[in-house]
């Protein structure tokens, strides 16, 4: 069964909420676990930012979704060397 890109990412929402309520009752030795997350999370953004660049839409369209300027998403997400190439 296909899902939409919605209920994948609704579903993973609620399993990330799900692990920060798990570790708040294990001890802080764990928070490790979270900061995996996170670095998952950054990965990810960069993996769709990549892929939207590749697509040809502009920092500037992909910061009007996002609410910023086309300059933040340069600096968040600043492009690679063979990136700025192409």
């Amino acid at each position: 069964m296909h899902r939409s890109d919605a209920d994948v990412t609704d579903a993973t929402a609620r399993l990330i909420r799900a692990c920060g309520r798990r570790l708040a009752e294990a001890d802080p030795d764990d928070a490790a676990l979270l900061r995996n997350l996170d670095e998952a999370l950054a990965d990810a953004w960069r993996f769709a930012v990549d892929g939207w660049r590749a697509a040809g839409i502009s920092d500037a369209a992909i910061g009007r979704e996002l609410g910023v300027t086309k300059q933040a998403v340069a600096q968040r997400w600043p492009r690679r060397p063979a990136e700025a190439a192409a």
